[in-house]
């Protein structure tokens, strides 16, 4: 091989591997979405693609079991609101006549429960004062924990992950907030499988 193109080939490749390196990360905010609806993993597999679809939708999976929807939002373009609202018009893949609902899972924490595997129960009332004084929340529901909330929205709101976070962190007790499950992956059961009873049951849209 001449040496001109054993050069050539070996510029390729150190650009190739450089982009790699030096990719500039994903950029959005990745959120968890409950949805009531799913009956079979093609389920999840439609509405997937029907969500990867929307501007501002840069990365959506969807699971059966937890039955759950996480994406990555360009909120410039489309706000977690709209993006649950989006689910929400879906017609389900067994009966095109019904729709899905969807609700936001955030997962919320104190410093001063830090360690706790529970929030207090002023806590979880603190955290549901704190959201419905958002304009566009119109359910709050905790889990049997209290750091895993489920939110719904009304059909129009334009509610971001910034506009929550920051409702919870001006609150007296300064709650943290992320939006996907912290312990997804881990040989535990996903935080969002904790409501029981039907704790996290939502009414209305």
């Amino acid at each position: 091989m001449k040496p001109i193109v054993v050069s050539a080939l070996l510029a390729l490749v150190i650009a190739a591997f450089a982009s790699a390196i030096f990719a500039a990360p994903p950029t959005g905010t990745v959120v968890t979405v409950a949805v009531q609806g799913f009956h079979c993993q093609p389920c999840p597999d439609t509405l997937v693609k029907a969500l990867a679809k929307l501007p501002g939708v840069t990365e959506v999976t969807g699971t059966l079991q937890p039955a759950r929807v996480t994406a990555r939002l360009d909120e410039t373009r489309i706000t977690v609101s709209q993006f649950v609202a989006a689910i929400n018009a879906q017609p389900t893949r067994m009966d095109p006549k019904q729709t899905y609902r969807a609700r936001l899972t955030i997962f919320v924490d104190s410093a001063a429960a830090a360690g706790e595997e529970r929030l207090c129960p002023s806590c979880a009332k603190e955290i549901s004062r704190a959201l419905l004084a958002v304009k566009g929340i119109n359910g709050v529901k905790s889990d049997d924990t209290g750091k895993v909330v489920i939110i719904g929205f009304t059909s129009t709101a334009k509610v971001t992950t910034a506009a929550i976070a920051k409702a919870l962190a001006h609150t007296k007790a300064k709650f943290t907030t992320v939006f996907t499950d912290p312990k997804a992956g881990k040989d535990e059961p996903a935080a969002g499988d904790h409501c029981s009873g039907g704790a996290c049951a939502m009414d209305g849209r």
